[in-house]
């Protein structure tokens, strides 16, 4: 496990390096849409303290977050005059190869599993350095991962309730309830949302359904029109994926989001 000579993949493909790699059985029938919002939250989740050291890798964010980052202006370890990383620094992180280790991480390191081959010093270029590189691939899993749905927006003027009412290893079923809390009508509508676990719907009752990728689509069976302050009701009936049977934690009304319950 080398983290610091891989954060793009990493943060890209986080089971590489966070443990979260299913196996085959379970990957082969996952759209690469899927894959994709899966291994970016996970890898997203490692850097923030989700490992096994509970170890924040980027300054700033976290309860034990990366401070004395291997750097020559950001040096308050041995300098208190001189600021620490700023906040959304990334450290290279654990590093397991140990040929390649500077003599600080020579003398405290020795005999590391791998995810514990690290030390927050400013004295270890080889486990805590700072560099564009590593900060690029950040900006790129954090957009990523913003854009599922994360950041704030528009306060809703929908609610929608996801509650499963059967499920199985060979298949699930759950209830949809959207609400209109908004103060006007909303006519030809169509619901959104995507599944995490590599989810499969296979029919609908009440309302017409289509599926690509992780993302499935919803429209009424009847284009009724949804008043304020009323609610439409759905079933979905589908094959879980093997990852999750989690609840989707994100749905969009005509490409709004809407708050959940």
């Amino acid at each position: 496990m080398v983290f610091g000579t891989g954060i793009a993949t990493a943060i890209y493909f986080g089971g590489l390096i966070t443990g979260c790699e299913p196996s085959e059985d379970l990957v082969e029938p996952l759209s690469w849409e899927t894959w994709k919002i899966i291994q970016g939250r996970c890898g997203m989740d490692y850097l923030l303290g989700r490992n096994a050291l509970n170890q924040s890798y980027i300054t700033g964010y976290g309860e034990n977050d990366a401070r004395n980052q291997h750097s020559r202006w950001y040096a308050r370890q041995l300098n208190p005059s001189l600021p620490n990383p700023p906040d959304g620094s990334v450290a290279g992180g654990p590093n397991s190869l140990e040929g390649t280790w500077d003599p600080l991480a020579q003398r405290l390191l020795g005999g590391c599993a791998p995810q514990f081959c690290y030390i927050d010093d400013i004295g270890s270029w080889s486990a805590n350095d700072i560099a564009i590189s590593w900060n690029s691939a950040l900006s790129w899993g954090a957009s990523f991962v913003a854009g599922q749905g994360t950041g704030a927006g528009p306060p809703a003027s929908c609610s929608v309730r996801y509650r499963t009412i059967a499920s199985t290893r060979k298949g699930f079923a759950a209830q949809v309830h959207v609400t209109n809390t908004g103060s006007a009508p909303v006519r030809g509508w169509e619901l959104a949302w995507a599944y995490t676990g590599g989810q499969s719907v296979r029919g609908a009752l009440g309302a017409t359904v289509r599926q690509q990728g992780a993302t499935v689509t919803v429209t009424p069976r009847r284009q009724a029109t949804l008043r304020p302050g009323k609610r439409y009701t759905f079933g979905v009936v589908g094959v879980p994926g093997g990852l999750t049977t989690a609840a989707p934690e994100l749905f969009r009304l005509d490409g709004a989001a809407c708050t959940t319950r």
